[in-house]
């Protein structure tokens, strides 16, 4: 990790749907620095799995999901001592879209990762699990895992309908584990109830998993 290991970049953000909606509190924002630990599971102490709701994001400001902690490094943010949450690089751009009635196009392979599953309709359900977040692509996802003490693979996917904590964003869902995962923990189907309306069932597509080179 690079020599500002001990810093992280937290911005107080506004939704992307209003700029002039208000920002977190400040209490707020001190109780959710607060989880931003290992031992806290960095914010999302509730596996995907079991429905719990996601500790950050880590993508272009503007595509944030309402109420979440976006990590960067490359704002006007509030800096923050003694985390060792610190994406070291700038959110990616991604690419345009394929035009209309063109199959999806894989991602390509974060640099230093190697692949483990590809384009299931499962995501991985490990007990290494270690925190889960919101990633605009596969590589905002990787530099993730790059930058979380003892991170060793990482799940992105899509995770269609999530309401709960997720504001219905259509970013990817991004998991990490300190321990290896196989495509036999692509277990979790999605299905989860969700609560809060419209009420439906989580349904996950594009779920590709990659661990660092030698896990």
């Amino acid at each position: 990790m690079r020599s500002t290991a001990f810093f992280t970049a937290f911005c107080l953000f506004v939704s992307a749907a209003s700029v002039s909606a208000s920002a977190i509190a400040l209490p707020d924002a001190e109780a959710s620095v607060k989880a931003l630990n290992r031992n806290g599971h960095y914010g999302a102490p509730t596996p995907p799995w079991e429905g719990g709701a996601p500790g950050w994001y880590f993508g272009r400001p503007e595509n944030a999901p309402k109420g979440l902690l976006c990590l960067v490094d490359n704002l006007l943010c509030l800096i923050l001592s003694l985390l060792d949450l610190c994406p070291n690089a700038a959110p990616t751009i991604p690419p345009p879209p394929p035009p209309v009635g063109s199959p999806p196009q894989a991602p390509d392979l974060p640099g230093g990762y190697n692949w483990v599953f590809t384009n299931l309709t499962c995501a991985a359900q490990n007990p290494s699990y270690e925190t889960f977040g919101i990633a605009e692509t596969f590589e905002d996802c990787a530099i993730m895992c790059n930058s979380v003490s003892g991170c060793a693979c990482a799940n992105s996917y899509h995770d269609n309908n999530a309401g709960a904590g997720k504001d219905f964003t259509t970013e990817l869902t991004c998991s990490l584990f300190d321990g290896h995962i196989t495509a036999a923990d692509a277990i979790n189907c999605g299905k989860q109830q969700q609560q809060s309306p419209p009420v439906g069932v989580t349904v996950i597509t594009e779920s590709y998993a990659y661990c660092r080179n030698g896990q």
